[in-house]
């Protein structure tokens, strides 16, 4: 019989397959269910993060809703301006009157 045969290879190629085929099934089980496992993980895992992401768009569009509502009550750029204007106006004023009111406490005093 020859080295190279088939039939020489066959028959010990035969129970090498079956001892290599029992060694390595339950290792090849424990990697289906590990890869089974890590893609059930990942399907879970893809799931919470849409959820997530979901909350995150409301919480964005609340925020939003409320910023455009805050701009619709806020004062135009005029407004601002007159209100400066009229706050500095009336800074000026009461600045004067505290002047008039010291130049007229110290003549009430002198005079008596």
């Amino acid at each position: 019989m020859n080295v190279t045969s088939p039939e020489f290879l066959s028959t010990i190629a035969g129970p090498i397959a079956d001892t290599v085929g029992s060694v390595v099934a339950p290792f090849m089980q424990w990697i289906s269910v590990g890869i089974g496992g890590l893609f059930g993980l990942y399907t879970i895992y893809f799931i919470i993060k849409i959820l997530i992401d979901k909350h995150r768009l409301s919480v964005l569009n609340e925020v939003k809703a409320e910023v455009d509502s805050l701009r619709q009550q806020m004062p135009s750029k005029d407004d601002i301006r007159k209100l400066t204007a009229l706050l500095e106006k009336d800074a000026r004023l009461k600045s004067n009157n505290k002047k008039i009111t010291k130049t007229k406490s110290t003549k009430t005093k002198k005079r008596k």
